[in-house]
């Protein structure tokens, strides 16, 4: 900073006194540049809340939840979403566990759950397998949305089930 500050007193004089018979001379100075660089993308979660499965009810419960994410305009990008806390890799399944049963003495219950794709619920998102690309990425912010699906026939203890699956984007390339 200290040399840039005497380099700019040679730079005032040869403006102020250009026209003094200083032809043929030249001086330097620091011009200092800056830029903002965000980050290449961002990505805020949701939360997806099925509400009260009534135990062995005959149709699905269904939900929905919405995250947001914004990137870079022009890249390309995955998103991609785990088997949460409960899942069962081989089966491609993802579970709700019953948090009171943890340390209570009873035994731990799950609730079978899958994600979806698309709002009719034909395409799950499986971990690893199903991921959404989109390229090239527009600019703005965006959502998406996650949809969410209990089976429909289970016999579980009551009480609160949740789980936790991770959302992960990835820059392609």
């Amino acid at each position: 900073m200290r040399a840039a500050n005497r380099l700019r007193l040679p730079l005032i004089l040869a403006v102020g006194f250009g026209g003094l018979g200083l032809a043929g001379h030249s001086w330097a100075a620091f011009v200092k540049v800056n830029a903002k660089v965000p980050a290449e993308c961002s990505v805020t979660g949701g939360a997806l809340v099925f509400g009260s499965y009534i135990n062995g009810q005959t149709t699905p419960k269904t939900g929905t939840a919405t995250v947001g994410y914004q990137c870079a305009p022009g890249l390309s990008i995955t998103i991609n979403l785990d088997l949460g806390q409960q899942g069962d890799a081989a089966k491609q399944l993802r579970n709700l566990r019953n948090r009171a049963a943890l340390g209570g003495g009873i035994k731990p219950t799950l609730l079978r759950y899958q994600l979806y794709r698309d709002p009719a619920r034909a395409q799950p998102w499986l971990a690893g397998r199903e991921a959404v690309s989109i390229e090239p990425t527009p600019a703005g912010p965006r959502t998406l949305t996650i949809y969410g699906e209990i089976a429909p026939g289970q016999a579980v203890t009551s009480g609160s089930y949740s789980d936790v699956v991770i959302l992960d984007l990835a820059i392609n390339g």
